[in-house]
């Protein structure tokens, strides 16, 4: 099957617990694809899910914010960028935004690119990655970015804040 969830504009998924699994998605986001709505990750796994281009876990492009504040993304796969959280800014005239407040983004793969953990792609539009708590951890890549890769176009890129006391571990990479 293609993407377990969809989310978008004006839609809004809270997610307390259970598990989204073993989806595959020949493009974007075998878990769940944040198409500019609201994804709350308060709880549970999202794990095992494969995409055959970009965001193995989660997806969130077009204005979305998803928050990670407990869950687990962990054991997904990219065939390019983000094995497990992908990020890309859009001309929605709307910050698209992920932030990290608690749980785990673990042993992703991103097997042809950057950011095993999260990537995010200044496209044509905002960014933000915002990371405060939990942790990211033995996620792998080819190129850079285990943790995070940031990549952006036209001399925009993607803003990162860092805060808290979060357990980051493998580089944070930028790519120019």
């Amino acid at each position: 099957n293609e993407t377990a969830i969809q989310v978008d504009t004006n839609s809004t998924l809270d997610m307390n617990g259970g598990e989204i699994s073993d989806n595959a998605a020949s493009t974007w986001g075998g878990g769940i694809v944040n198409n500019g709505g609201i994804v709350n990750l308060n709880g549970g796994f999202i794990t095992r899910n494969t995409s055959g281009d970009v965001g193995g876990g989660v997806v969130t492009v077009n204005g979305g914010t998803t928050t990670l504040n407990g869950a687990t993304i962990s054991d997904n796969s990219a065939a390019r960028n983000g094995g497990g959280v992908y990020v890309q800014g859009s001309n929605a005239g709307k910050e698209t935004v992920f932030e990290m407040k608690d749980g785990a983004i673990t042993a992703n793969a991103a097997t042809r690119g950057f950011g095993g953990g999260i990537y995010a792609l200044y496209h044509t539009g905002k960014i933000t990655v915002r990371i405060s708590g939990g942790s990211i951890t033995d996620n792998v890549m080819r190129m850079s970015g285990a943790a995070v890769g940031l990549e952006g176009e036209d001399g925009n890129y993607p803003s990162i804040e860092l805060s808290g006391t979060p357990n980051i571990e493998g580089d944070v990479f930028l790519y120019d």
